[in-house]
């Protein structure tokens, strides 16, 4: 085999597509696969035309987009080991739903063209399934438009759960719109006309229920990039929440199934970091989701040790005078990739007026405070007096100077409140932890504990107000000390907050100690180098 199919066949023993396939398979797949050579810019293939080819990045790199309102809009930059034209083969208008151009000199592309893609999908319906996958995948991504995605950071994949539990969830709606429709007939023929409208009423009430139940049901993503996995969740009208941690700090992926979920085709997908857990819950075809993880995380792994070495060579360079910058070692792709930490609270007037903001960010220091809903809890007793005491004024039952008073006393008591709710909060830095409680004119207590102790990080958000108002515990665990942010908003993204910071301090260490090593094994080598390289004494005359 040509050293190039073996390259490709490499590549495809890697991809999640070819799972399963046998070494032989794999070898036939890849002898069908030709070789194409771009520079930079040119146009591989253009929005609308007809699809004919699928393609492998075998060398560079290329960029899909698509011209929207006379400005070019970026779906994702790809390489090596990444494929595209899959979407144009398989849907019916055989079409090209982007434009491709290549993005490095030079780039060099493996294609299967039409006859051999079609003779491989039927041969292999596995493959079919997991690029039918990608493609349904790629079209969800256009449609949601994920805009906080990272800059040079592609989605590879996109899913929902199992549409099984969409019909289970309108069940329930299914049984009230056919009651309605018995009501209202029922009062229909009896010539009660309350009745009827009753019945008109709650049919009207069940279409809106279904309504937002499948709106609910698609607003849920779980997305795969080449940094991150994501669980994305929404309420609508509620909150967006979203749960995500780095490719490269995965320890482990599991898949949980039942006897049920294996006949109906789903499962739960169980992504391990090393201080917490994200499970994708109900995933359709979760051996075929887990693959395409697995794929990413060990690319992930390959880029982290391509960066490691590719430091080793400047280093050892620079240490023996040597241009540190002519390095023979492969370039990383776009390794690390650039922090993507959550979305910062926007500086607008109303985030510099609203006394009830719950989470705001100064430099590197992350403020979060518990839930307005506490803050109403809390204030309840002097909230209701108030009004009270205002409506009986406005009638003309009390006093106006004895209102007044006692409304300037009321309003005192609601301040303290507010103040002493105000006063408790929870921060977190680039490498710390504080819990911070203070009363209105009293004493203050603080806990702090560094980030890099922490051991475990959950997230409690039990109940159904808790869950429909989006707040709840962060439990941290530092050294067997349970810090814990209690009652706060999106409990989900402070854990990530946290996280995000630990992984960002974990990096900077290592890369501190790395350096050390590096420095130390160079300095090893110049002396080696200087005294392999002094003239021998040996033969000098006596």
């Amino acid at each position: 085999m040509p050293q190039d199919q073996e390259r490709v066949l490499s590549t495809l023993r890697k991809s999640h597509l070819f799972v399963g396939l046998s070494d032989q398979d794999l070898e036939y797949i890849a002898t069908r696969f030709r070789f194409i050579h771009y520079k930079k810019d040119e146009l591989i293939c253009r929005e609308g035309e007809d699809a004919d080819r699928f393609y492998v990045v075998y060398r560079g790199a290329i960029r899909v987009w698509r011209t929207e309102k006379e400005a070019e809009r970026t779906l994702a930059r790809l390489v090596f080991g990444d494929y595209f034209g899959e979407e144009g083969l398989l849907n019916f208008a055989h079409r090209r739903t982007a434009n491709v151009s290549t993005d490095e000199n030079p780039t060099v592309l493996a294609y299967l063209d039409e006859k051999a893609f079609q003779s491989i999908i039927k041969v292999y319906p596995q493959v079919h399934k997991n690029l039918k996958m990608i493609a349904d995948s790629r079209k969800m991504a256009r449609a949601a438009r994920f805009d906080w995605i990272g800059e040079n950071e592609s989605i590879y994949l996109v899913t929902r759960k199992h549409s099984d539990f969409l019909w289970m969830s309108l069940t329930p709606v299914f049984l009230l719109m056919v009651v309605a429709l018995l009501i209202a007939w029922g009062g229909r023929v009896t010539s009660f006309e309350s009745v009827f409208w009753l019945g008109i009423a709650l049919l009207v009430g069940g279409i809106l229920w279904g309504i937002w139940r499948y709106v609910d049901w698609g607003n849920d993503y779980y997305i795969i990039t080449n940094q991150r996995v994501i669980w994305l969740e929404k309420i609508v009208g509620l909150y967006e929440n979203r749960q995500e941690a780095p490719l490269h700090a995965v320890r482990a992926i599991k898949i949980s199934t039942s006897q049920i979920s294996r006949l109906l085709g789903y499962g739960d997908i169980i992504v391990s970091f090393f201080t917490s857990d994200i499970r994708l819950r109900q995933v359709p075809e979760p051996e075929r989701v887990a693959a395409l993880i697995n794929e990413h995380w060990q690319r992930a792994q390959e880029q982290q040790k391509m960066a490691q070495e590719l430091s080793m060579h400047r280093m050892v360079r620079q240490e023996l005078k040597m241009d540190p910058e002519q390095v023979h070692a492969p370039k990383p792709l776009a390794w690390p990739p650039k922090p993507l930490p959550p979305p910062s609270v926007g500086n607008t007037i109303w985030d510099h007026i609203n006394i009830f903001k719950m989470r705001f960010e100064a430099k590197d220091r992350i403020t979060y405070r518990k839930h307005w809903l506490v803050l109403l809890r809390k204030t309840l007793i002097p909230s209701s007096l108030i009004l009270f005491l205002f409506t009986i004024t406005i009638v003309g039952w009390l006093n106006l100077i004895a209102g007044i008073s006692t409304l300037i006393g009321l309003l005192g008591w609601w301040g303290y409140l507010y103040i002493d709710w105000r006063n408790d909060i929870y921060q977190v830095t680039s490498e710390k932890l504080y819990d911070i409680e203070r009363r209105p004119f009293g004493s203050e207590q603080r806990k702090e504990a560094p980030l890099g102790n922490v051991l475990s990080i959950k997230v409690d958000r039990h109940g159904l107000i808790r869950i429909l108002f989006n707040f709840g515990n962060v439990v941290i665990d530092v050294s067997g000390s349970i810090f814990s942010f209690r009652d706060i908003f999106n409990p989900a993204q402070a854990q990530q907050d946290i996280f995000w910071r630990m992984d960002a301090l974990k990096r900077k260490q290592q890369a501190e100690q790395e350096k050390q090593d590096f420095n130390r094994m160079a300095r090893w080598l110049r002396v080696y180098h200087e005294e392999t390289n002094l003239p021998s004494q040996n033969n000098s005359p006596d």
